[in-house]
């Protein structure tokens, strides 16, 4: 089997300050928008209307709600000569601005990839799933064809989904602008790779303490997110795992489903907070079924989620 290691954001995140300017190309379906006008309209249940965003803070985002997806190694041979076509464009190595997808819509969009390892040639193919928001973004990935130069290509195809959550990114609250007082309620989108349901979530800034549920996943029913305390949220094994910018504020509880699933039991939630008015919440749900499967990830985490300040 082929494995991949991903950049760390972190190194993503120096390398993008040179390449998050990269133009914008329209897709084929139209989920691409022009990057320089991005739709700004809020949820249709929205109750708060947006605030003006200051040139600073425009360009914050444009630095900050990127992403991207490359192999760079497999094995500890380093990988070569990468494309990564998506939105019809050459991304390479380039950071990919999220704003480039509509905001609050979720949408779904094809890529392929080349790169070499050795005296090999590699091609994949796979989709990004996208929920972009004003200050936030949350990004599914999954490859469903690998193939080395020299294979049949019917052996780098498979019906078994390797779909997770990518990345969580975009400009988070800071300590110093994290509300003292009052509470919120967050309404958005939840998501994995067949399945689009709705979240909402309930953040009271007096106590610190956060909880929400989840609807729409026939397969699981309510999920609950239990009430949990705001603290900051650190990478798990980051070289392998690592959706937040780290150490960052956010809360991680415990995911509990109406239904009972075996080999893919709910464990746990981890979000993060965005917006310098925690206008934004991101996050995802952990679960066991993969416990044992991986050396370096032990937990699965299929389904991600958004949700704005009503």
């Amino acid at each position: 089997m082929k494995t991949s290691i991903k950049l760390s954001f972190l190194a993503l995140a120096i390398l993008g300050l040179t390449a998050c300017s990269s133009s914008g190309g329209a897709s084929g379906n139209g989920t691409a928008q022009d990057q320089n006008h991005p739709p700004v309209n809020p949820p249709e249940n929205s109750l708060v209307a947006p605030l003006p965003i200051s040139t600073e803070m425009e360009q914050l985002i444009k630095q900050k709600k990127v992403t991207a997806s490359y192999v760079l190694e497999l094995g500890e041979v380093p990988a070569t000569n990468n494309t990564f076509i998506m939105l019809g464009q050459d991304f390479g190595r380039k950071m990919i601005e999220l704003d480039l997808f509509p905001r609050y819509q979720l949408v779904k969009e094809n890529f392929s990839e080349t790169y070499k390892v050795g005296d090999r040639n590699w091609s994949d193919k796979g989709f990004w799933k996208v929920y972009n928001q004003t200050y936030s973004g949350i990004v599914g990935h999954s490859v469903t064809e690998s193939v080395a130069e020299g294979d049949d290509p019917n052996l780098g195809k498979t019906s078994i989904s390797n779909y997770g959550v990518l990345r969580v990114a975009g400009v988070n609250t800071t300590q110093q602008q994290l509300p003292t007082a009052g509470s919120a309620t967050y309404k958005g989108v939840a998501f994995d790779e067949t399945t689009k349901g709705d979240l909402t979530y309930n953040i009271d800034f007096g106590t610190k303490q956060g909880s929400g549920k989840i609807t729409g996943f026939d397969k699981y029913g309510v999920i609950d997110l239990e009430q949990a305390s705001i603290s900051n949220i650190k990478n798990k094994t980051p070289e392998y795992r690592e959706h937040f910018i780290d150490n960052q504020l956010g809360i991680e509880g415990k995911a509990t489903s109406q239904i009972k699933v075996d080999k893919d039991i709910l464990d746990g939630y981890e979000l993060q907070i965005f917006g310098p008015n925690a206008e934004e919440i991101g996050g995802f749900i952990t679960s066991k079924e993969n416990d044992k499967i991986s050396e370096y990830e032990d937990k699965d985490d299929k389904i991600g989620f958004g949700g704005k300040k009503q």
